[in-house]
């Protein structure tokens, strides 16, 4: 069992607990503890020296013998061990440091299509190399009669952008992250540094591979996903892997201070991030360190609720190996379409 570090007392007789990165709880009871320990220090105010003594030989054993509970792991999306993947003949991409493009937007926000342009033309520029995610959150996302009803958001989007855009003062949008590197200085960016970020990266020899698969299943109305990692140099830490689900071609109302009326009916809405399979910052690849040419599996499967009106074949998924520990660098990214099941 880890030794964990207690950050708060919610209670006398309450529990310590605290959530860690990978969606796991851990609480360590306190309850017994501190009740027997009051009565033991109000009984002692009123004996001898001996009985004190006695007594806090007790309070010793009580002490060391205090239940240490380890909640199970949430499992959001539990694994299907039943389904078979099909046969995935693509070969992994282990000669690129493909970049993630993260922009924060929402359909209130009258400046945002104009950066979203700049994203389509450095998708246009660099292709498959370029993986972009649209995460509507915070400020500009509230639903607005009579057009703007649609609620983009989602409890990943509100996740990530409490971590990257802590107060309100700091959401301006539009912003986004390249990689989420950045970290010494800021991790944020407008639209005229995205490039320069993309190129200072884009040229590094990468550290991981992933192979990716996805595949939607109709009858079952659930979405399978595979992802080998695989380690392209020797004593690579022990990272995370994120799993990320994405919409396209959403055609909906969005404002645009470039149009007049600034409300367009039919703006197409794309990378818009929907979900995350495993929680937000994903899990631990492994607890060791990875070296060349080692291959971890991580399978999951996320249902989909049908009320959500999500268009299945307009999703595609994204897989992230990044770094929780120390910073929030992405050290590569792949993004699929997925593949078709009845």
């Amino acid at each position: 069992m880890r030794i964990i570090n207690i950050f708060k007392i919610q209670g006398m007789d309450s529990s310590f607990r605290r959530n860690d990165n990978a969606g796991n709880v851990e609480q360590r009871t306190s309850g017994i503890f501190f009740h027997s320990a009051f009565c033991c220090i109000h009984w002692i105010s009123k004996n001898s020296v001996l009985n004190i003594a006695v007594t806090f030989s007790a309070l010793i054993i009580l002490l060391t013998s205090c239940d240490v509970v380890d909640a199970p792991k949430k499992k959001d999306n539990p694994v299907d061990t039943s389904f078979v993947f099909p046969v995935d003949t693509s070969k992994p991409n282990t000669t690129i440091r493909k970049v993630f493009l993260e922009e924060y937007t929402g359909h209130l926000c009258v400046n945002c299509p104009d950066a979203a342009d700049t994203a389509k033309y450095l998708k246009a520029m660099y292709k498959d190399t370029l993986v972009m995610m649209r995460i509507h959150a915070g400020t500009y996302t509230d639903k607005q009669s009579p057009f703007y009803t649609t609620d983009f958001t989602c409890s990943t989007g509100d996740e990530l952008l409490s971590t990257f855009i802590p107060s309100k003062d700091m959401d301006i949008k539009p912003q986004g992250m390249i990689s989420r590197m950045g970290w010494k200085i800021k991790y944020l960016f407008r639209k005229s540094e995205w490039e320069p970020q993309i190129l200072s990266i884009k040229n590094d020899v990468p550290k991981i591979a992933i192979k990716l698969l996805g595949v939607y299943v109709e009858s079952k109305q659930a979405i399978y996903v595979k992802a080998d990692v695989i380690g392209l140099a020797n004593d690579v830490p022990n990272y995370n892997l994120s799993i990320y689900l994405i919409e396209n071609d959403i055609k909906d109302y969005q404002k645009d201070n470039r149009k007049t009326p600034p409300d367009v009916p039919d703006y197409d809405h794309s990378h818009i991030l929907r979900a995350s399979f495993s929680g937000t910052w994903g899990e631990q690849l492994r607890a060791g360190k990875i070296n060349k040419n080692d291959t971890i599996t991580k399978k999951y499967k996320y249902t989909i609720d049908p009320g959500k009106g999500w268009k299945t074949e307009n999703l595609k998924v994204i897989a992230i190996v990044h770094d929780i520990d120390k910073a929030y660098d992405i050290f590569q990214v792949e993004e699929k379409e997925l593949k078709y099941q009845k």
